[in-house]
């Protein structure tokens, strides 16, 4: 396989972004907003609303702007805001490439993460050469409102919920042709590292355990309990029974090495 890079979506560009998330699975018609909206918002969003609510994310350098909906404002607007402030129509054509914005090659480690535009990134993007291959949403958890009102982690996590330092890998994709080559296990590491970097105490998780249950390609969007295992997670609870709560500390994760 072709050299494995990872780096910020903010700085990789809308393009790889899409690309990355319309190579299978749900990522096309959920693009990354179900922890985010409340349900009554997501189920009354279209899908090209909630595409324009992540391209809003990556193009503004903001994580969860959707989130703002909690404030009165209509985030519906946001896409067509980006989309004039750029002059490209909402479904323009893309290469699925990184833009400009890349900062130098990285392999299996974001790459920027101390810039403005990477510190504020919505997730990373796993490049395989110069394809787009693979996407994991890192950020903190306390603006992910379905997150937080989910049985997990009303039930699970013992960290207060208005915590900020508090952060959470929600989602993770990886295009069909690209799976089965450990770009998920590397998307987490470098997720973990991500998040440790920018100043979160605790980072969770919340996986399904294989183990226990089988699930779909779709369900795993929340990685595997083995997944994150690999990475230093360890469990906190079982508030759903195949349902896992995971974290890791900061500090673990810098001095943590991925297990093959």
């Amino acid at each position: 396989m072709a050299e494995v890079r990872i780096e910020p979506a903010s700085e990789a560009g809308w393009g790889a972004v899409e690309h990355a998330l319309t190579g299978g699975g749900d990522g096309a018609s959920c693009w990354c907003q179900w922890f985010l909206l409340s349900r009554r918002d997501f189920e009354a969003s279209s899908v090209a609303e909630l595409r324009a609510l992540l391209r809003h994310e990556v193009e503004a350098g903001a994580f969860g702007a959707a989130a703002d909906a909690a404030s009165g404002v209509d985030t519906r607007a946001f896409g067509s805001i980006a989309d004039a402030a750029s002059g490209e129509p909402a479904y323009g054509p893309t290469t699925g490439t990184a833009s400009g914005a890349r900062s130098g090659p990285t392999t299996g480690a974001t790459s920027g993460a101390t810039t403005d535009a990477g510190a504020a990134s919505p997730g990373l993007i796993a490049f395989v050469g110069d394809e787009a291959a693979g996407w994991v949403r890192v950020g903190p958890r306390a603006p992910q409102l379905r997150l937080m009102n989910s049985r997990v982690v009303k039930s699970g996590s013992p960290e207060p919920a208005e915590r900020s330092d508090v952060w959470a890998i929600t989602c993770l994709i990886v295009r069909r042709e690209y799976r089965g080559r450990g770009l998920a296990t590397q998307l987490v590491a470098a997720a973990t590292q991500f998040a440790a970097q920018s100043g979160a105490r605790v980072i969770e998780a919340y996986p399904i355990d294989t183990d226990q249950r089988t699930a779909s390609n779709s369900e795993l969007y929340v990685g595997s309990v083995r997944l994150f295992a690999k990475n230093g997670f360890r469990e906190t609870s079982r508030p759903l029974g195949a349902r896992v709560v995971m974290s890791c500390l900061p500090e673990s994760t810098l001095r943590h090495k991925v297990r093959a």
